[in-house]
């Protein structure tokens, strides 16, 4: 079994996950890429034959997997933040 990390190097982590993520969600590229698969699948769904329930359900899948994925990143950013300020009171004492 893994021995627990010590609060200092678990916070540090989360800090460095954080500003990784930060800077995805700061990305104008990246921004922009989410927005546009989003866009393509969203016609893809839209333009699916009456009948073609597979292609509309998998493009919703994939709709909800990539808004997932944004979340995720947002939430990893914000607790980032969090663990650095957390970081800054236990220096701070």
């Amino acid at each position: 079994m893994k021995a627990s990390q010590p609060k200092e190097l678990r916070l540090q982590s989360q800090v460095e996950r954080g500003l990784a993520a930060q800077r995805l969600v700061d990305d104008e590229f990246v921004t922009a890429w989410f927005d546009e698969h989003r866009s393509d699948l969203v016609k893809k769904m839209l333009g699916a034959d009456i009948g073609d329930d597979q292609t509309r359900r998998d493009a919703a899948i994939q709709i909800k997997t990539l808004d997932a994925l944004r979340r995720h990143i947002s939430s990893e950013a914000s607790l980032g933040r969090k663990a650095k300020d957390d970081q800054r009171k236990l220096t701070d004492g």
